[in-house]
């Protein structure tokens, strides 16, 4: 996940975005959620932007999917967390 102005932004697989079948995809399934979507003259500012961004992200998990965090700490074994353990007794 990303910060951007406070909130968390969800990353996507980037291989999958790559394919040109799953980007028509994407496309086609923006456009349609778009125009299902009601938005009234009415609305304010940031509640239209807030049903475009909700309908853009949401589409974008169904068609290219998430990608998980990476482990940056795979050096942290058992050893490691045993010899904390100790230490924080101690």
């Amino acid at each position: 996940m990303i910060k951007f102005y406070g909130k968390n932004v969800e990353k996507y697989d980037q291989e999958e975005m790559a394919l040109l079948e799953e980007q028509a995809e994407y496309k086609a399934k923006v456009t349609e959620c778009l125009q299902e979507t009601t938005i009234s003259s009415d609305d304010d500012h940031d509640t239209r932007w807030n049903k475009v961004t909700c309908v853009i992200h949401k589409t974008a998990v169904e068609v290219f999917g998430k990608t998980s965090r990476k482990q940056l700490k795979d050096w942290y074994g058992t050893e490691c967390q045993e010899a904390a353990k100790v230490k924080n007794e101690a």
